[in-house]
């Protein structure tokens, strides 16, 4: 049994025991909502824990500039593995509570935040290979006859903009999540992030300026050549030096190699 609007979906799945509700909501911003509503049908406890998946393709080529990875963010750590790490098998994470989980590639994520934490993250190659799959699974459940559990979460699915992530607000978590941790900064890290946060300021100021993002990069471009042209004339003035010196180094190469000659 399913309904649909312009912006949301509803799916309902029902058994003798068991009725699942599940509802999309787009919102605005590359978010959404996901609810889903388990009750217990019979007369009897009943026990169940949630999972809830997303994926991204392994097909195409593969770089240091576009690697495809698995997210999750515990209560103590972000952790984040690519298709080579779990190749040998699954990796899971759940020592501590998920606070969130998905999978990105360098410019894109599909991001699962629950509004409370979840007890379990695994990030796997699905059967086929095709797909690098991350899955969040919430802690066990006990339902009463007819008693109904709900769960909520906050969809992030789109390009990692560093301000959307930050003003993440599909759903209103326990936990703070921080969803900038899945931007890549590179291997300087911290470094990276504060060159780059430095430069992407910039360009928006450019842009704010000129109303064009081609200037707005020009302008930054031109800023950027202003700030290392001292370097840049140094290292002209060095390969002048060293071109003005190299005949003499030429001659006493020379007769290095004839005093060799006369030697032997």
């Amino acid at each position: 049994m399913e309904s649909a609007t312009a912006d949301s979906f509803t799916l309902v799945h029902r058994t003798d025991e068991v009725q699942v509700k599940q509802t999309l909501k787009l919102l605005a911003g590359y978010e959404g909502v996901l609810s889903v509503e388990v009750t217990n049908l019979t007369g009897q406890e009943q026990r169940h824990r949630m999972h809830v998946r997303s994926r991204v393709g392994l097909s195409g080529e593969e770089s240091r500039y576009n690697i495809k990875r698995g997210l999750c963010r515990t209560t103590e750590d972000f952790e984040d593995e690519d298709n080579s790490d779990v190749e040998d098998g699954p990796v899971t994470y759940g020592e501590d509570p998920v606070l969130w989980g998905g999978v990105d590639n360098k410019y894109f994520g599909t991001l699962m935040v629950p509004t409370e934490p979840f007890g379990e993250c695994v990030l796997s190659e699905s059967d086929d290979g095709g797909f690098l799959v991350g899955s969040l699974s919430s802690n066990i459940a006990t339902l009463d006859p007819n008693e109904v559990k709900r769960y909520e979460l906050g969809l992030f699915v789109g390009a990692k903009e560093l301000e959307r992530l930050q003003d993440f607000s599909a759903v209103e978590p326990a936990n703070e999540v921080h969803l900038e941790e899945a931007i890549d900064w590179g291997i300087l890290g911290r470094l990276s992030e504060y060159l780059g946060r430095m430069l992407l300021s910039l360009m928006r100021f450019f842009y704010g300026w000129v109303g064009v993002w081609g200037w707005a990069i020009v302008l930054v471009t031109i800023v950027i050549k202003a700030v290392t042209l001292p370097l840049t004339l140094k290292q002209m003035n060095s390969m002048k030096a060293m071109k003005r010196i190299q005949p003499k180094i030429a001659i006493i190469k020379e007769i290095g190699r004839a005093s060799c000659r006369e030697r032997v």
